[in-house]
């Protein structure tokens, strides 16, 4: 078989390279109605790369004008969603998915996939769990839109319903630790403390340095053990290799306020004032500095920060 230029531009993208040579083609007219593939087939690249800001402008451009020609075209819909999902542009990712997933009644597995990503992105939860349940009614075995189904019951505080995706997920991947903890956290969260903790003992044989691992192994000791010596211990460790962490302090300076103890030498009101510096708005570090300042005697500092608290809506919540 010869080598022509449409030829040559799938030797491109699969080496990974644009190919410019079909869009001064298709400038020039020429191709007739295969002006349309000339537009449309150099940004196929981004199917399996990323590109340069300005090679993503180019791509953009180049498919708008295919889709001046074809409207309706699939493959130009779908590629110019992939243009604007890589560059976090996801409302306009959406719109390009969704007339592409539009075009196809019986549904096609990546279209879908990456509409109800977009959809997360842009804490659309309800349609990123309605696409992705599309997709696992064809292809029951796919983990990664389990994942996204998961994440966005979480983000919608469906508990249930997103036990049963994590659920799903162990059973495809059952030595992924990520969702062994989210399991634990949910369990946690519906105070199902026998079981998170069965699930804890499970991360610690496997996976110990686990970050999430210490701020739930924390939580189950103070909350169901009542052992607040034990969450210490748990987040000095913790500490010790996340020292930086916002959760981490937050939840330290917690520990170390119930337990009248400092950790790591520091003391609860200096674990809160270092979680501060991290993020100077958090509710959580600041309601711990109002308790530790009224501990202390210092009413008039407790006041001052209250009354931030008060202004900001986020008094008592923590």
């Amino acid at each position: 078989m010869g080598t022509n230029l449409y030829t040559g531009c799938i030797d491109s993208v699969n080496r990974g390279i644009y190919d410019l040579s079909l869009g001064s083609s298709a400038a020039a007219g020429e191709g007739g109605s295969g002006n349309f593939f000339a537009h449309a087939m150099p940004p196929l690249i981004v199917v399996e790369h990323s590109l340069s800001a300005e090679y993503y402008g180019r791509a953009e451009s180049s498919l708008r004008s295919a889709l001046n020609l074809y409207g309706d075209s699939v493959m130009a819909n779908y590629l110019l969603g992939l243009v604007y999902e890589r560059q976090g542009k996801n409302q306009q990712a959406l719109d390009c998915f969704t007339a592409a997933n539009s075009l196809c009644p019986s549904g096609v597995k990546e279209i879908q996939l990456h509409l109800a990503q977009v959809c997360y992105n842009l804490k659309n939860y309800d349609m990123a769990i309605a696409v992705g349940e599309q997709i696992l009614f064809a292809y029951p075995q796919e983990a990664e839109v389990y994942k996204i189904c998961a994440q966005s019951a979480y983000a919608i505080n469906d508990l249930e319903k997103t036990e049963s995706f994590i659920v799903r997920i162990l059973l495809l991947e059952p030595e992924n630790i990520d969702y062994v903890l989210m399991r634990a956290k949910i369990l946690m969260e519906k105070q199902d403390y026998i079981r998170a903790s069965s699930l804890l003992d499970v991360v610690q044989r496997k996976r110990p340095d686990a970050r999430n691992y210490y701020l739930l192994r924390a939580r189950l000791q103070r909350e169901w053990n009542k052992n607040n010596n034990a969450a210490v211990e748990t987040m000095t460790k913790a500490l010790v290799s996340w020292p930086k962490d916002t959760e981490i302090l937050v939840l330290a300076a917690d520990v170390a306020s119930a337990a009248g103890n400092s950790i790591g030498g520091r003391s609860a009101l200096d674990l809160a004032q270092m979680a501060l510096s991290q993020d100077p708005g958090n509710s959580q570090a600041l309601n711990i500095m109002v308790r530790e300042f009224h501990k202390a005697g210092n009413s008039q500092r407790a006041y001052e920060i209250s009354s931030r608290l008060v202004a900001t809506g986020d008094a008592g919540k923590d």
